[in-house]
């Protein structure tokens, strides 16, 4: 069975991993995990330079980012402990 993840449901887990980063190693794999979280529901197309071109909508880029503040924001915890 195919488990399809809408938007929101990715988002979530992205999220949830992030709140479980206890070591930088961890939030390291929550980036990696963040980008394939955009590169899975975008639109990827072929440029000439050999390199996919990702085409994403307002929503993607706007949660995509905060997925990111909420890294930055996970880092600075982690640097004082």
């Amino acid at each position: 069975m195919i488990n399809i993840y809408t938007l929101e449901e990715s988002y979530d887990k992205a999220s949830a991993i992030i709140k479980s980063c206890n070591t930088f190693q961890q939030l390291k794999a929550a980036k990696k995990y963040v980008n394939l979280f955009f590169k899975f529901h975008s639109s990827s197309y072929p440029s000439f330079l050999n390199k996919d071109v990702l085409e994403a909508d307002y929503l993607l880029v706007k949660k995509y980012d905060k997925l990111f503040s909420k890294i930055r924001k996970k880092e600075k915890s982690l640097k004082k402990l």
